[in-house]
C-alpha cells in the first residue's frame, strides 16, 4: 500500500505557537482541536467559534492568515499520522517529507520524498493507494486522488462532498476516525481481484476524463462565457 503527502515537524509547530504568545497560541490549539474532532469544520468556521467567543474580530483576514497555516499544519499532522499509524501491520510505503521518518516503524516504511508530478509513479508501486484530500479544505479534493487512479491503485480516500460527486467508485472513510481507514483498506486487500479491477477502472477514468486534453476546451468555454475573451 502507498501513501503520499507531507507533515510538519512537531518542534516547528511548537515554535510557531510560542511565537504567537500564550493567548493567541491557545486559541490556535482550540481551533485545530475543533477541526480535528469535527472533520467537516473548516478553519473559518472554527476560528469564528473560538475567537469570536473570546471577542476577537474574526473578519480580519490579515490577522488570521498567520494562524491559518499553523492551524492547518497542526490538523494535517494529527490526522495523517494517526491514520498511518492505524495501518500498522500492513506493508505501507510512505512518500513525503522527512518528518515521516520518526513515525515509520514496523511494517510502515518511509519511502522518501517525491515530487507532486511523480506521485502517480509512486502510487503505481502499491495495490491500494490512500489518497487523502487537502487539509486546508474540507469539501474538495486535490490532484492526489487522480494521481492514485492514474497509478492503477484501488483508491481509498477520506469522505468529502465533492469526492462523492466526482468519484463514486472510490472507497471512502471517515476522516475523523483512523480505524475507519484501516477497515476500508483491509476490505480492499481481502478482495484482490475486485481491487485490481477497481484500479483498472480508475486508470481508464483518468485517461478518459481527467487529462488536460479533456479540460482545456472546458476552461476556454467557461472564460468565453463570462466575457473575458474578445
Amino acid at each position: 500500500m502507498v501513501v503520499t503527502g507531507s507533515v510538519r515537524g512537531a518542534e516547528e509547530i511548537e515554535r510557531g505557537l510560542a511565537s504567537l504568545g500564550a493567548q493567541v497560541g491557545g486559541m490556535v490549539r482550540e481551533i485545530a482541536g475543533m477541526m480535528i474532532e469535527h472533520p467537516w469544520t473548516g478553519f473559518l468556521g472554527a476560528a469564528d467559534l473560538v475567537m469570536g467567543s473570546a471577542k476577537v474580530i474574526t473578519g480580519n483576514w490579515a490577522m488570521q492568515k498567520h494562524i491559518w497555516a499553523l492551524a492547518t499544519a497542526m490538523v494535517n499532522r494529527e490526522r495523517r499520522i494517526e491514520t498511518v499509524k492505524s495501518l500498522q501491520g500492513l506493508r505501507i510505503g510512505v512518500f513525503g517529507s522527512a518528518q515521516w521518518e520518526e513515525v515509520c516503524s514496523g511494517t510502515i516504511t518511509y519511502a522518501g520524498e517525491v515530487g507532486y508530478s511523480e506521485c502517480a509513479a509512486a502510487f503505481a508501486r502499491g495495490r491500494v493507494g490512500l489518497a487523502w484530500g487537502p487539509t486546508q479544505f474540507v469539501h474538495s479534493y486535490s490532484e492526489r486522488i487522480m494521481q492514485a487512479m492514474a497509478g492503477g491503485c484501488c483508491v481509498v480516500a477520506d469522505d468529502r462532498l465533492l469526492v462523492r460527486r466526482d468519484f463514486p467508485g472510490v472507497v471512502r472513510f471517515d476522516w475523523g476516525d483512523p480505524a475507519g481507514a484501516r477497515s476500508a483498506v483491509d476490505a480492499q486487500l481481502s478482495m484482490p481481484a475486485q481491487s485490481l479491477e477497481m484500479g483498472k477502472r480508475g486508470r481508464a477514468f483518468v485517461e478518459g476524463s481527467c487529462l488536460w486534453e479533456h479540460r482545456v476546451g472546458d476552461v476556454f468555454e467557461g472564460v468565453e462565457r463570462v466575457g473575458c475573451l474578445r
